[in-house]
C-alpha cells in the first residue's frame, strides 16, 4: 500500500516569560489554526502529484474556497480547479475532490455527522449540542445540522437493525450463534409515556428492555449489571419484540443459555413478547410493582394494612391473601374497587412472583445473580437513558424522530455499536 507523508508547519511565537494562562491561549489558538492547515498542505500537495503525472499539461483556472465540516470543526482551504484538455464547457474540474471521494454539494464528512450526532443524543436540546459543539471546536453548524446530522446517522444505525432483524426472522440466520455459552442471562423490558409532536395525536409508548449476563459488586452495597446492552422501540411492540430477541442473541447467545430470567412489571403486553420471542425464560415479576400496587390500592391512610398484605404476598400465601382482602374489602367499603383491581392483578402473576427462585431450583449448579426479584436497573435506565432525553417539559417527538435520536443514544452511551 503506497502512503504519501504532508509535511504541516505552523510557526508559533511564545512570548519569554508567558504564564500558564497565556501558554494555554496560543495553545488553543494555534490548535484551531492546524485543520485548515492540513487541508490546505493535503490540496496543494495533491494538486503539485496531479501536474507532475500529467507532465505538466494541465490547465490551472483559478484557485477556489471551500468549508468543510470535520471532526475537527470547520475547516477553509483552497484548491485549484483546471479545464479539461479538449476545452468543453462547462469542461472544469478539480482534482483533489476527485481523489478524495468529495462530493459537490458536500458539508459535512461521515465523521464530523456522527460527532454532531453523538452531541446531539446527550445535550438536552439540539440549541444546546450547537452550543456545546462550539465550546469544544471553536464553531459549530446550526440547529437545523445537528438536527440533520442525529436524523441522518440514527437512520443509519437503524438500517444496521432492520437488516439484522430480516437475516434472523427471514433468512433463518442466527446472529451471535459462535458465542460462548452463559450460564445466566437476564432480560428486562418496561414501557413509558413521551408526548407527540405539538400534541398531534396519542402520546408514544417508548419501549425499553436491557440485556445482562450477571452482577458485580460496587462497594460494600451495590451491583452492577456486566455486559448491559439495550434496545429502545417507538414502533410495534412485535417489532419492539424481535429488536430485543435479535440484540439479546447477538450479544449473549440467548438461545444456548443455561438460565434465562425475563423480567418485567406483567403488563400483558410485555408478557406475550415474552411469550412470543423468550419462551424458555422465566418470568419474574417486578416486587416494586407490587408494593406500588399495594400502596395505591390502600392509600397512605391505612399503611398498616398495607404493610400485612404486602408480608402474606410475599411470603408466598395465597390462601391468606385472599382472605385477608375479604376482610378489608368489608372494612374499607371506599376503597372496594382498588382492592378488587389489586386482587386481579396479583392472583393472575402469583407464580410470576417467585419465578426467580423456581429458576434457582432448576438450576442448582448455576450460580444466579442476587436480587433477582426487581427491575431496579430497568427504571434507572428508563430515567437515564429515555427520560433525560425525551421527557423534559416542552418536548415533543414524531416517531421517526424519537427512534432516530434513541438510536444514535444507545451507541453513544456504549449501551450498543
Amino acid at each position: 500500500m503506497r502512503t504519501r507523508t504532508h509535511v504541516v508547519s505552523i510557526q508559533i511565537v511564545v512570548p519569554e516569560g508567558a504564564t500558564v494562562k497565556e501558554l494555554d491561549e496560543i495553545c488553543w489558538r494555534e490548535w484551531e489554526r492546524f485543520p485548515d492547515a492540513f487541508w490546505q498542505t493535503c490540496a496543494r500537495d495533491t494538486d503539485a502529484e496531479a501536474e507532475r503525472q500529467s507532465g505538466y499539461q494541465l490547465r490551472k483556472k483559478g484557485l477556489e474556497k471551500r468549508q468543510l465540516w470535520t471532526k475537527c470543526g470547520r475547516v477553509e482551504f483552497k484548491r485549484q480547479r483546471y479545464y479539461y484538455a479538449d476545452g468543453r464547457e462547462p469542461g472544469t474540474f478539480m482534482v483533489f475532490d476527485s481523489r478524495i471521494d468529495l462530493k459537490r454539494h458536500q458539508r459535512f464528512t461521515s465523521g464530523a455527522r456522527e460527532v454532531y450526532a453523538n452531541i446531539a443524543s446527550l445535550a438536552p436540546s439540539y440549541k444546546c449540542a450547537s452550543r456545546i459543539a462550539e465550546l469544544l471546536m471553536g464553531a459549530s453548524p446550526s440547529d437545523w445540522s445537528i438536527w440533520k446530522s442525529a436524523q441522518i446517522e440514527g437512520k443509519r444505525l437503524r438500517e444496521q437493525d432492520r437488516a439484522d432483524r430480516r437475516s434472523v426472522f427471514q433468512d433463518g440466520e442466527l446472529l451471535g450463534a459462535d458465542g460462548p455459552t452463559k450460564e445466566f442471562v437476564g432480560v428486562e423490558a418496561d414501557a413509558t409515556k413521551i408526548h407527540a409532536w405539538r400534541s398531534k395525536g396519542e402520546n408514544h409508548d417508548m419501549f425499553m428492555g436491557i440485556v445482562y449476563d450477571g452482577k458485580e459488586r460496587v462497594g460494600k452495597k451495590r451491583n452492577r449489571l456486566t455486559n448491559k446492552v439495550a434496545i429502545c422501540g417507538v414502533y410495534k411492540p412485535k417489532e419492539f419484540g424481535e429488536d430485543l430477541f435479535v440484540t439479546a442473541q447477538k450479544y449473549h447467545n440467548v438461545v444456548e443459555a443455561e438460565a434465562l430470567l425475563f423480567s418485567s412489571d406483567g403488563d400483558n403486553v410485555l408478557q406475550n413478547l415474552r411469550l412470543n420471542h423468550f419462551p424458555q425464560a422465566a418470568h419474574q415479576l417486578d416486587w416494586w410493582h407490587v408494593v406500588d400496587r399495594v400502596r395505591e390500592a390502600y392509600t397512605w391512610q391505612n399503611t398498616a394494612d398495607a404493610k400485612r398484605i404486602n408480608h402474606l404476598i410475599f411470603s408466598n400465601d395465597r390462601d391468606g391473601f385472599l382472605a385477608q382482602l375479604r376482610i378489608d374489602r368489608r372494612r374499607l367499603r371506599y376503597r372496594r374497587s382498588k382492592l378488587n383491581e389489586l386482587e386481579d392483578y396479583v392472583i393472575q402473576r402469583w407464580d410470576m412472583l417467585f419465578a426467580s427462585q423456581a429458576l434457582a431450583k432448576l438450576n442448582p449448579h448455576v450460580e444466579l445473580p442476587p436480587r433477582l426479584r426487581g427491575s431496579g436497573a430497568q427504571e434507572r435506565n428508563i430515567g437515564t437513558v429515555v427520560g433525560h432525553r425525551m421527557k423534559w417539559r416542552g418536548m415533543g417527538w414524531t416517531r421517526q424522530g424519537a427512534a432516530n435520536i434513541m438510536r444514535v443514544r444507545l451507541r453513544t452511551l456504549g449501551l450498543q455499536n
